[in-house]
C-alpha cells in the first residue's frame, strides 16, 4: 500500500486492488504503456506504472502544461507526486465519449472543432510544447467536441523551432491515419476494392492535404460538400 498526494492535497492510496480515495475504490478505466487511468467524479486520474514502457511526462513539464489554457486538448488540473521532484501522474477533466461521433458532425461543426485544435496547437507552440506520436487512444468525441489527451508524448523543444507548425503537421498525420484511413478501408471492403486501389486513394488524399498551404481546415472547407459529414466525405473519396 502506497500513498500518493496531489499538489492540491488530494490523497490517494494505491494497493494491489487498485486506487482508493477516502477508502472508496475508484472506477478503473484503462491502462496503457505509461500508466493506469481511473475515474473520480468528473476527473480522470492517471497513475504512472512503476516501470512504464515509454517515457512519462516529468514534473517540470506537467507544471508547465498545468498553466496552459486550451479549448480541446485536455491539460492537467492537478499533479500527483510520490517523492520530491518526482511525478507519479496527473489529473485532468473526465470526458465521456467515443471514437465515432466525430464522423457524424455536420461540416460546420467538424470545421469548428478542427479550428479549436489549431488554436490549441498555436497556444502550445507559444510555450514550445510539441505533440508526439498521436494515436487512436489519444482522442474522444462527444456532442460537445473533439478532445485530445495524454501527455507522455508532449515535450518542450528549443524556442527557435516552429513548434506550432510541428504540431499542425503531427495532427494532419493523425487525422489521415486514424480517422480517414480506417473509414476508407471499411468502405473499400464493401465495394471489394483491392488494397492497391485503397492505397492509391489514401496517398492521393494525403498528398492533397499535406501540400495544401492553407491547412486542413481550409482544405476540408473547400472539398467537403455543405451537407456532408466526415463519414459521407470519406465514402465520396472512395468513389471519385
Amino acid at each position: 500500500m502506497r500513498k500518493i498526494v496531489s499538489e492540491n492535497n488530494l490523497v490517494f492510496i494505491i494497493t494491489d486492488q487498485g486506487l482508493f480515495y477516502n477508502n472508496i475504490p475508484l472506477e478503473y478505466i484503462d491502462k496503457g504503456e505509461e500508466g493506469s487511468v481511473y475515474r473520480y467524479q468528473d476527473k480522470a486520474i492517471k497513475i504512472y506504472h512503476d516501470y512504464p514502457r515509454k517515457t512519462t511526462a516529468s514534473l517540470e513539464l506537467l507544471k508547465v502544461l498545468k498553466t496552459i489554457d486550451t479549448k480541446r486538448i485536455l491539460m492537467p488540473i492537478d499533479i500527483l507526486v510520490e517523492a520530491p521532484n518526482k511525478a507519479k501522474g496527473y489529473i485532468t477533466p473526465f470526458i465521456e465519449g467515443n471514437k465515432d461521433i466525430v464522423y457524424k458532425y455536420p461540416k460546420d461543426k467538424l470545421l469548428e472543432e478542427l479550428s479549436f485544435l489549431d488554436d490549441d496547437f498555436a497556444t502550445l507552440g507559444k510555450e514550445s510544447i510539441a505533440i508526439g506520436d498521436l494515436r487512436e487512444s489519444n482522442y474522444l468525441s462527444n456532442e460537445t467536441g473533439f478532445f485530445l489527451f495524454d501527455y507522455g508524448d508532449y515535450y518542450q523543444k528549443p524556442r527557435k523551432i516552429d513548434t506550432t507548425s510541428t504540431n499542425v503537421e503531427e495532427f494532419q498525420v493523425f487525422f489521415l491515419y486514424n480517422l480517414v484511413s480506417p473509414k476508407l478501408k471499411q468502405e473499400a471492403s464493401k465495394l471489394k476494392l483491392s488494397e492497391k486501389q485503397v492505397m492509391s486513394i489514401y496517398r492521393k488524399t494525403r498528398y492533397e492535404i499535406t501540400h495544401h498551404k492553407q491547412g486542413l481546415v481550409d482544405y476540408l472547407a473547400k472539398n467537403m460538400n455543405n451537407e456532408e459529414n466526415l463519414n459521407n466525405y470519406v465514402k465520396r473519396l472512395i468513389r471519385r
